[in-house]
């Protein structure tokens, strides 16, 4: 037996089953190729080489496939479902072979698997509406914006502003003077020495 050899038939449902030997790994694939639907189902089983073609018959629950190798497998295929049969089933199989005869199995390359293509990142997403425009971390309307940088901050700024213009004032000596009733809270002036609301002497 050549180092690669594989096999194809036609089931029914536009099923095809492929059994393929490389080196020591026998592999079963089930693919489908209906309208508008595509699906494959594959399953690995560590055999060794094969030493003869393998043979498929069809049973009432499906199909059963004998791989020949240092041993002889009996691989259960119902559907999508792939397994191994052991034991007691094994003789079983055996049995009910005997008496038919093999599907006749062409050679054919099994089936690629489709290549996965990267995902593409996300771009940042934008967004405008009248004067009103989203971008990715950051809104902004008329001349208003809010951010979620550190960066961005409110603001409404007109054009010409500059940052010397836009500069918090120093409160003035008056402001800093300013002193507050202990009792209502009213604003007294800082040479008061009577609350004008409430009355109360100031300290």
């Amino acid at each position: 037996m050549a180092d690669t050899a594989s096999y194809r038939y036609d089931l029914d449902n536009f099923q095809r089953l492929y059994l393929s030997n490389q080196s020591t790994l026998t592999t079963v694939t089930i693919s489908s190729n209906s309208a508008g639907q595509q699906q494959q189902s594959s399953q690995g089983i560590t055999t060794g080489q094969w030493t003869a073609l393998p043979q498929l018959y069809r049973l009432e629950s499906g199909y059963v496939a004998t791989v020949f190798a240092d041993q002889t497998f009996y691989i259960l295929i119902q559907g999508n479902q792939i397994q191994m049969s052991a034991g007691a089933h094994e003789e079983s199989i055996a049995q009910q072979i005997n008496q038919l005869d093999p599907l006749p199995m062409q050679p054919a390359k099994p089936p690629s698997v489709p290549t996965m293509k990267p995902m593409t990142p996300l771009q940042p997403m934008s967004m405008t509406m009248g004067n009103m425009s989203m971008r990715m971390g950051e809104m902004q309307m008329g001349n208003m914006s809010i951010g979620t940088q550190a960066s961005s901050s409110w603001s409404n700024s007109q054009p010409g502003d500059t940052a010397q213009s836009r500069a918090v004032e120093e409160p003035s000596s008056a402001a800093r003077q300013r002193k507050f009733c202990s009792q209502c809270g009213a604003v007294v002036g800082a040479q008061d020495r009577f609350c004008s609301q409430c009355g109360t002497q100031l300290t």
